[in-house]
């Protein structure tokens, strides 16, 4: 959906998980991810993280609403702009101002999983043609 020129994309909670999901939203050159999503207190941490990770990867900022866990703000490198503790009745806000870069895919976003699959042959060949020591001096 853009908004004044940007473009936002909508994930909810757990689909931030799913690559194929991100992935086409870092090719349809979206600025920013919004993130409502539900944590279960000892995930909160880790869940915000993967988040701005899963940004990273697609290219992103990611602004992500937890409840039992963070409010957070990454922007597109991953790093931390804002995050609060969220809580009951009356509730937490905060207000970031998250630096939108410019709507590029990534590699990860074009070529998606590739380069794990090449490691596959690579380490296959590195298995039958193992790395011989050369053949040691004597003094």
């Amino acid at each position: 959906m853009p908004i004044d020129g940007v473009r936002y994309g909508l994930a909810v909670c757990r689909h931030m998980i799913f690559a194929d999901f991100r992935r086409n939203y870092g090719l349809l050159g979206v600025s920013a991810m919004l993130v409502p999503a539900w944590d279960f207190g000892r995930d909160a941490w880790m869940a915000s993280r993967v988040a701005a990770l899963r940004g990273v990867e697609s290219g992103y900022a990611v602004v992500r609403a937890g409840r039992e866990s963070y409010l957070s703000a990454s922007d597109l490198c991953g790093r931390m702009v804002a995050q609060k503790r969220s809580s009951c009745l009356p509730g937490s806000s905060v207000l970031a101002d998250v630096p939108l870069g410019p709507a590029k895919p990534t590699l990860y976003a074009r070529f998606g999983n590739l380069f794990g699959w090449l490691c596959v042959p690579g380490a296959i060949l590195a298995l039958i043609f193992p790395r011989r020591k050369p053949p040691s001096r004597r003094a």
